[in-house]
């Protein structure tokens, strides 16, 4: 017995240090980042019921599925085509020609207020721009969210020009007023010039008129402000188409989807039950990759060993059974011998018996609190047969190793049947010789011995 408590107490040492896991005490948001691999969340000890939720940031949204199916936002990537086909620069400026102090009453300032109409449309060409710049970021895949929002925000302020603001928040809200007063200023200058184009066409009928007037030369300046007022009426009506659709808005939504809600996952919560919980995970792409991924596909899986919370589970196998150093422990016979100098008594002698141990083939019931590692320490009872098909009954502590796959090294006390003299009669007893005592009479009785298991469970049922 003694033997057996120091080898067990051995086994606990050696495994006191085994599988050294992170311990979650407490319910909890496992954080990864997806752009770290290095980071990616390990095997981990959960307290029993407690509860845990797995958290993946850095991860676009709009350009991933997750394989636990929780909705994500498909927000608007492609930029407003509206403006695509419209060039600024196509706007004429003030055509020259050698008689332009003849012209100059006829074009009544037509081609100063075209300049101005064109200085302000050359805001269209730097918006198509920055709304091309926004639509990329916003499928950007290689950059982690706050790098993403940081060059979101340097754009911003650089299309603002000198209304820098510092909070990406702020310049969203400076960009709506910026662009909603920029629309009007263009809408303003167009009718200020469609106004100087019908002064224009006034003056060109007066002046055909005129003696001293030329109408092919008039013909040709009016000619070319028709063209100009013609490329910029078409300007005109997609900046009101521009305003009247909500595309102010749509760009304000496009820089507000870059958010850490659209770059961050979260997986549902999980309880932990049983010895462990598997928790499998996928994020794939939805179609081709905008920019350099770090991962074509990911999947993970993460296995969460329990702690706490009582075990009762069973295994089988081999017990040894052994005395506390007397031999009741074991079947005893007996027989009778002659007395020397007195023929009419004999004595009653327990014959030798050389057995050590009784093997016997079992199954244990154990009885522990969870550790989370593949060693569990826990109480034990059970049950044994031996070759006579006696039942035994066992108690002690066993020492736990594996956890679907198990084996148990158990020792404790045994309660056995012994068959011994009966109480009638008692070793070295002196009976008459015409005693019939062939055999000497015996009895079953209760005996405690202490036994040594080595049983398993290599099914996990």
């Amino acid at each position: 017995m003694k033997h057996s408590m120091l080898l067990l107490a051995a086994l606990v040492t050696c495994l006191s240090g085994y599988s050294q896991k992170t311990l979650i005490s407490k319910d909890t948001v496992i954080t990864y980042d997806f752009l770290d691999a290095t980071k990616a969340p390990g095997d981990f000890l959960i307290l029993h019921k407690k509860k845990v939720r797995f958290r993946i940031i850095n991860v676009n949204r709009s350009l991933y599925t997750f394989s636990w199916e929780q909705a994500t936002n498909n927000y608007n990537t492609t930029p407003p085509a509206i403006f695509s086909t419209l060039n600024s620069q196509a706007l004429p400026g003030e055509a020259k020609s050698g008689n332009e102090s003849k012209q100059a009453p006829v074009q009544n300032g037509f081609w100063d207020r075209m300049a101005d109409y064109k200085k302000k449309a050359a805001l269209l060409d730097e918006l198509s721009t920055f709304q091309s710049d926004i639509s990329f970021l916003q499928k950007n895949c290689a950059d982690s969210f706050s790098v993403i929002e940081a060059l979101a925000l340097k754009k911003t302020n650089t299309f603002l020009l000198g209304r820098r603001q510092p909070t990406y928040l702020e310049a969203i809200h400076t960009l709506r007023n910026f662009l909603t007063s920029s629309v009007q200023e263009l809408k303003q200058s167009y009718d200020s010039l469609a106004s100087s184009f019908d002064s224009a066409q006034i003056n060109l009928a007066i002046a055909k008129k005129e003696k001293n007037a030329k109408p092919d030369a008039l013909n040709d300046d009016f000619s070319r402000m028709k063209d100009a007022m013609t490329k910029a009426t078409t300007i005109h009506e997609a900046v009101v188409k521009y305003e009247t659709t909500g595309g102010i808005q749509a760009l304000c939504n496009q820089l507000l989807s870059i958010n850490a809600g659209n770059f961050t996952i979260y997986s549902p919560e999980y309880t932990a039950n049983g010895d462990d919980m598997t928790v499998s995970f996928s994020i794939d792409p939805k179609e081709t990759m905008p920019c350099l991924s770090p991962y074509a596909n990911f999947k993970k899986t993460v296995t969460a060993s329990v702690k706490g919370g009582w075990k009762f589970d069973f295994s089988t196998g081999l017990l040894l059974n052994f005395s506390f150093g007397d031999n009741q422990f074991f079947d005893q016979s007996y027989r009778l011998d002659s007395v020397p100098g007195d023929p009419s008594q004999k004595k009653i002698i327990q014959n030798s018996n050389k057995n050590i141990t009784i093997p016997s083939i079992g199954a244990l019931l154990h009885v522990y609190r969870r550790s989370g590692r593949d060693f569990n320490w826990g109480g034990t009872f059970g049950l044994s047969l031996t070759n006579q098909t006696r039942l035994n009954y066992h108690g002690g502590l066993s020492a736990i190793i594996g956890s679907a796959q198990r084996i148990v090294l158990s020792t404790g006390v045994t309660l056995t049947q012994a068959k011994l003299i009966s109480s009638q009669y008692k070793v070295d007893q002196l009976v008459k010789a015409d005693l019939q005592l062939d055999p000497v009479p015996t009895d079953n009785f209760y005996r405690l011995g202490w036994f040594f298991a080595f049983t398993y469970n290599l099914t996990g049922k």
